[in-house]
């Protein structure tokens, strides 16, 4: 297959559909690969503005519930 691929010989309408489908692949692979390097870049820069705050049990904390804020 890749030494079609290489050569660019595609001696049927079949043979140029597997080539299309191996392409297309590889290049979702690729694609996937980027997406996950960018998301962990951006969860780098939003864990170094956030603040780390422990909460325990029996801590009262206030929650927030947007659905009900007057707009």
């Amino acid at each position: 297959m890749k030494l079609l691929q290489e050569a660019q010989v595609e001696p049927n309408d079949i043979q140029r559909r597997i080539n299309q489908t191996i392409h297309l692949q590889q290049t979702r692979e690729k694609v996937y690969q980027r997406s996950q390097v960018l998301q962990e870049k951006l969860k780098k820069i939003f864990d170094k503005r956030t603040k780390a705050e422990d909460f325990y049990i029996g801590d009262k904390v206030l929650r927030w519930d947007s659905r009900r804020e007057d707009k």
